[in-house]
């Protein structure tokens, strides 16, 4: 009785701060207790069944705080005993699920919980800003492989980015990825690869990064003109995979005429794509 109460309590908060937004400020003294809740919770299995569900949704409309007045070390998402506490555990619930539900169930359950750690993230101060790029975007280990490709977090994401069962999903992880990069289109590309950054930032209308276009055009024969660089690795902008880690290419190299030909079919293709998207 007393978790279905609060069950229903949650669901008040979240009606109320949705269609009201003048009581947001009242209840949001409430942010701390409710995050020491779903702390202390037992992580159901699999995870965003009630109460976690509840308690994530009671959280999304509670934090309107102008970021540039707020204190951090007034600010209960980022206690000074661990500030990066509760971004580190809102990710693991997201690694939980997208591990624990089909891509379909992920659509509707899975909605909730990322816009709370992208609201996470736009608050956060420059040190839990790092941590969280640091646990969801590709690491420099995964770039032995075209990303997305491997079972990490940022490969389960990145898939899903793409995927057609998860409509509402895809957008959002591909936001979440270019707001991890800075917004920065060109860091967006170096961070997930080209293939999958085209259908964001041509359905958002973004100017394609000179890497990439160059990259559209030239073989990957060698390090020059056609990758982009993370320090001193060079990186290749479609695949997001280390240069040195791609396998050799045996074939004979491609004439222009041929180099253009498949520039122009690439331009087309993800121009189609942009359409359907």
């Amino acid at each position: 009785m007393e978790e279905m109460a609060f069950i229903e309590t949650l669901k008040l908060i979240f009606n109320i701060t949705h269609f009201h937004a003048e009581f947001i400020e009242d209840f949001s003294k409430s942010v701390h207790h409710l995050l020491k809740i779903l702390h202390r919770h037992k992580v159901p299995n699999p995870p965003l069944q009630q109460p976690v569900n509840y308690l994530i949704n009671a959280l999304l409309n509670l934090h309107s705080e102008d970021p540039k007045k707020r204190q951090f070390h007034n600010y209960p998402l980022f206690p000074t005993f661990n500030q990066e506490a509760n971004a580190e555990h809102t990710i693991k619930l997201l690694n939980r699920a997208v591990r624990s539900y089909s891509e379909e169930e992920l659509d509707q359950l899975a909605a909730p919980l990322l816009a709370f750690i992208r609201r996470i993230y736009e608050l956060a101060p420059p040190d839990v800003r790092r941590y969280i790029e640091w646990l969801l975007l590709p690491s420099e280990d995964e770039r032995t492989r075209p990303l997305g490709q491997g079972d990490s977090l940022s490969s389960r994401l990145l898939r899903l980015s793409t995927s057609p069962a998860v409509p509402t999903l895809r957008k959002s992880i591909s936001a979440m990825m270019f707001e991890l990069s800075g917004k920065d289109a060109e860091v967006y590309v170096r961070n997930v690869g080209f293939g999958f950054a085209s259908g964001f930032l041509m359905g958002e209308n973004m100017p394609i990064p000179a890497s990439a276009r160059e990259a559209w055009s030239k073989e990957l024969e060698n390090q020059d003109g056609n990758s982009t660089s993370t320090g001193s690795v060079k990186i290749n902008p479609i695949t997001g995979q280390r240069i040195d880690a791609e396998p050799k290419d045996t074939l004979p190299p491609m004439t222009e005429e041929e180099k253009e030909r498949e520039a122009e079919r690439l331009f087309v293709l993800f121009e189609r794509y942009a359409v359907i998207h």
